[in-house]
This record gives C-alpha cells, sequence and structure tokens, in this order.
C-alpha cells in the first residue's frame, strides 16, 4: 500500500471544509485513513465518490461505543479516524445515506465543547500576544537608543506581524465555529457543500505570507549572525565611509598609535572597524582611531596631545527613517548640562558641529547616510567637510 501526506490549505476546524476536501481528494484517488501529527495520511486508490462527515467530539473520550458505531454503520456511515479528541471522522459511499444528524438543534450541542476551546484559546492567544507587545514596547519605551533598537533589530517588526497574524487567525476559528454553533441552535441545518477553495483565497495567502516571514525572521538572525565583523583598521580592504584621523590632523608630526592587541586576537584595538548590517540598515560601520603621543602636550596639561576619532556610519535602507536617528545621535552624545558652542553649516541636507574645548561632535544627514564623528584634537572639522562630502558620496 502506497500513502501519501497532505496539511489542508483551510481552517483545520471548518468542518463542512474539511469534508468537501477530503471528498475531492477521494475523487482524485486519495483515500483518507488517518493522521500522522499535522498531516492527512491518504492511502492511494482509484477514485472514488465517497462522502465524509466529521463531528466534533463532546468529551476526551476517544474510543466510541459499539451502541454508537451500530447505529451510524445502520445509516450508512463507517468510522475512519478520530483527529486526537477533537473530530470523529465518518465515510459513506451512499449518496442519500441518512445523516448522522437529523435535529440541528441537538446537533449544536456536539458544537459546544469545540466553542469553548477555541474561544478559549483566542482569549488566550490574544493575552499572550498583548503581553509580548507590551515587553517590546517596554524595550523601546527603557532604551536611550530606540530608533537605532528599531533599525537593528527587524526581527521584532516580523515577530509583530506574524503574532497579529496568529491572533487573527484563533479570533477567526473562534467566531465561524460559534456561527454554526448559533445556526444549527436556530434550527437550520448545515449545508455539506462549500466552495472552500474560494472562500479560503484570503487564508491561503495569509498561510503563505506567515511562512515567508517565519523564513525571513530565521534567515535574517543567521545572516547577521555570521556576517558581521571587527577588524584592525589595517586589514580592511575595501574602502571605508569615514575621515582617516591623519585626513583630520594633516600634520607632519602626526602618527598612529601603537597597536593594542587584546583577548588573545590580532585586533588593534587601538584602530579597528565594527561592521554590521541589517535590512533597514545595510550597512553600519563603526570606526574607532587612535593617534600616537606627540612632542606637545594639552594645554591643561593633562598629558602628551593625542587625538583620537569614532565614527558611527549609518546607510539606510530607506531615507525617511534618516531624520529620527540623526535627532536620536543627537540627544544621544550631547549633554544637557555642557555648553557646546553649536552651529549648522550649509553642507549635506543636515549639518550640526558642537564644539566643547578641544571635542568636536558632527552630525551630518546626506540622503540615506547618517554619520556621527566624536573628535577629539585640535583640528577643526568645519573645515574638513568636503573630504567628508567626497567619501560619502562615493558609497
Amino acid at each position: 500500500m502506497k500513502f501519501c501526506y497532505k496539511r489542508p490549505s483551510f481552517d483545520f476546524y471548518d468542518t463542512v471544509a474539511m469534508e468537501c476536501w477530503l471528498s475531492d481528494m477521494a475523487k482524485r484517488g486519495l483515500l483518507y485513513s488517518g493522521n500522522n501529527f499535522a498531516f492527512f495520511r491518504f492511502l492511494k486508490a482509484e477514485p472514488q465518490n465517497i462522502y465524509y462527515r466529521v463531528e466534533p467530539t463532546t468529551n476526551d473520550e476517544i474510543e466510541l461505543s459499539a451502541e454508537i458505531l451500530s447505529a451510524y454503520n445502520d445509516a450508512g456511515w463507517e468510522f475512519v479516524a478520530h483527529q486526537g479528541n477533537q473530530f470523529f471522522i465518518w465515510k459513506s459511499i451512499r449518496p442519500n445515506a441518512t445523516e448522522l444528524h437529523t435535529d440541528p438543534i441537538v446537533q449544536s450541542e456536539s458544537y459546544h465543547r469545540l466553542c469553548k476551546k477555541l474561544t478559549r484559546s483566542a482569549v488566550s492567544t490574544g493575552l499572550c500576544v498583548i503581553i509580548i507587545f507590551a515587553m517590546i514596547l517596554y524595550g523601546f519605551l527603557v532604551s536611550d537608543r530606540p530608533v537605532t533598537l528599531f533599525l537593528t533589530n527587524p526581527v521584532y517588526i516580523f515577530l509583530g506581524i506574524f503574532e497579529l497574524f496568529i491572533v487573527v487567525q484563533a479570533v477567526q476559528q473562534a467566531r465561524n465555529t460559534l456561527r454554526i454553533k448559533k445556526m444549527l441552535a436556530d434550527g437550520f441545518s448545515l449545508s455539506h457543500k462549500k466552495d472552500y477553495h474560494k472562500e479560503y483565497r484570503v487564508y491561503r495567502i495569509m498561510n503563505v505570507l506567515s511562512l515567508l516571514f517565519s523564513i525571513a525572521i530565521l534567515v535574517t538572525a543567521l545572516l547577521t549572525l555570521t556576517t558581521d565583523w571587527r577588524k584592525s583598521t589595517v586589514d580592511v580592504t575595501e574602502p571605508l565611509p569615514y575621515l582617516s584621523l591623519d585626513m583630520i590632523e594633516q600634520s607632519k608630526e602626526f602618527d598612529w598609535a601603537q597597536p593594542a592587541f587584546m583577548f588573545d586576537s590580532n585586533i588593534d584595538y587601538n584602530n579597528y572597524v565594527d561592521y554590521s548590517w541589517t535590512p533597514l540598515i545595510p550597512e553600519h560601520y563603526e570606526i574607532h582611531q587612535e593617534g600616537a603621543d606627540q612632542s606637545h602636550k594639552w594645554p591643561d596639561g593633562s598629558g602628551y596631545y593625542s587625538p583620537s576619532a569614532n565614527t558611527e556610519y549609518y546607510c539606510l535602507a530607506f531615507s525617511v527613517f534618516a531624520p529620527a536617528l540623526f535627532d536620536e545621535l543627537m540627544k544621544l552624545h550631547l549633554w544637557k548640562n555642557e555648553e557646546y558652542t553649536i552651529y549648522e553649516p550649509d553642507v549635506f541636507d543636515r549639518t550640526v558641529i558642537a564644539q566643547d574645548e578641544y571635542m568636536t561632535h558632527l552630525f551630518v544627514q546626506c540622503g540615506k547616510q547618517v554619520v556621527y564623528i566624536r573628535y577629539h584634537g585640535y583640528a577643526n572639522l568645519g573645515e574638513r567637510l568636503e573630504l567628508l562630502a567626497n567619501v560619502l558620496s562615493s558609497q
């Protein structure tokens, strides 16, 4: 005997759609014989006209009594299988077989347990999703970088959409089952014919989208974990979107700090580059640069002059996020209790330079690119904007 396994492309709890689907499978030579986990098992045979009935269980008992089996057999129905403790499946080859239930009001009672279960499931699913959304929202609210958190963790978007789909599906299942129960309780018989292909077109599309979102979550998580890197600046061969510290200083006395290797690695932690990406930030670099001590000291006598620069570079997938990220970087790096000399050159889409003694903060927005440079030294970053423009235009 040869078997094949299939899953229905509609709501599992739609009993009429299930009956029609099983009959259509029989016409294709696939005879329902039971379930293997979430899949339906079909025996390959000659095409046949078989009529199915799906009957909700009224309790956890999955063993039918000999009395029920005998009565249903006399009416022309043969027991096929049970689906967990939720449904009994019956079949008949007689088109005029007596229905399992001739009184719709009595039949409505068989849906009581199923309606209760699905309603409870919809409520609990909704509460779980509310808790999940509350936790995600709380994470954004307490973070000092909510915009960056949103852009660097798009898995929250996929998770939110996926959770919403689950809630909608659970609520729809409960509503449909309650509607059937009410119709039967009102004395209307249940029709056993339905164009489930047409009715569940949107449902199938949502299922496909749900699957794609799940795959996207998994692929994104794996790729972001496996493609991020940290290297010494001298080991990076591709052009970097930053102002090199020697270009900022433009001094004959400038030299790079001696390499500082830590954690048994070959990375120079005085001059290194971090790279990462997400779907919303295809390129993200954080570049740390340290210059060597020079022959003269800082004016306050705190030590020998040694310039440094840290650069954060973001190339966004959508420019609409750039202003929010720009404002967040300014709010994060410019402290309220500090006094800055701030000016805004008419360069790029937005440019802000904030100076505090020998510390300069440069914020730039250029299309989809957002750059923040924190420079400690004597040079005037305002005079290096043209150099930065050339760097950004080449990206």
